[in-house]
């Protein structure tokens, strides 16, 4: 990939976001991984996307849901949806609801996996149920798709309960018919 300020500006944005995940998520030696991030935002700020992804790489190999989810995430913007795929689900399994609502996304878009309608729907109950707005609502949506009103209500409820848009919208629709 060729160095640019958006490039760069992106390294350093998911290199700082991993480190603070690394440091909070799990004890470690906080002063050897502060100087293991230098390094990394050296790079980041060179544009050595390689360095970059291998340090997110290891460090989301120690089992951090968070940096998974910022690694699938980095993978997800520069179009290498495989391997967003790869992390989102190991993020996924761990709970994370971001991560689990990405996966449903990516289930339904054919980002890196086949399309799947149960995966997708596993997914996005998964996320719903740990209160993401986005999930809830889309949730709603395929329940009003299958003309299961009371459940659409109920999840279209929940998204509206945290100002979510389309769930407003959704219900003034519902509750004027």
């Amino acid at each position: 990939m060729t160095h640019n300020r958006k490039t760069g500006n992106l390294l350093i944005a998911f290199a700082l976001a991993a480190f603070v995940s690394a440091c909070t998520e799990k004890p470690r030696d906080i002063e050897a991984t502060l100087k293991e991030y230098e390094i990394v935002l050296r790079h980041a700020k060179e544009g050595k996307q390689t360095e970059v992804t291998d340090w997110l790489g290891k460090n989301a190999q120690f089992g951090s849901a968070e940096v998974q989810f910022e690694l699938a995430t980095y993978y997800a913007k520069t179009g290498n949806h495989d391997e967003a795929f790869k992390w989102l689900s190991e993020a996924a399994k761990q709970g994370h609801r971001e991560a689990q609502y990405a996966l449903a996304v990516c289930y339904m878009f054919e980002l890196g996996v086949k399309r799947n309608d149960d995966e997708v729907g596993k997914w996005l109950a998964k996320a719903a149920e740990q209160g993401h707005a986005k999930a809830q609502f889309r949730l709603g949506m395929a329940y009003e798709k299958w003309k299961d009103m009371t459940e659409a209500l109920k999840w279209y409820r929940k998204a509206a309960k945290q100002n979510n848009q389309e769930a407003i919208d959704a219900l003034k629709r519902l509750e004027s018919n």
